[in-house]
């Protein structure tokens, strides 16, 4: 029988999963992602500050990203962005 941890971990992961699968999610992922630093450097030259600041916005995105269930690759998400939005199937090929 799961524990309480694992039923809640798997009840998180399938609440993003409903939300990010709808058109409007889809649209919320792709812009969140244009928008903090995916598919290219949080890295702000002579300011580590706003570096650290704008990596921590990207690993939130990111978290996002792990709790659909697929990888975090720089490369992928770089062409999703290239191509202007995400296909909830595109996601589901790398869960």
């Amino acid at each position: 029988m799961a524990n309480k941890e694992d039923t809640g971990a798997l009840r998180r992961k399938e609440d993003y999963e409903t939300v990010f699968s709808t058109d409007a999610g889809q649209r919320v992922i792709a812009d969140l992602m244009s928008k903090f630093n995916i598919g290219r450097s949080s890295h702000t030259p002579g300011d580590p500050y706003e570096t650290a600041f704008r990596e921590g916005e990207r690993h939130v995105v990111m978290n996002i990203i792990y709790m659909l269930g697929k990888r975090s690759d720089p490369q992928w998400v770089s062409d999703k962005l290239d191509q202007g939005e995400i296909e909830y199937s595109i996601i589901q090929e790398f869960s």
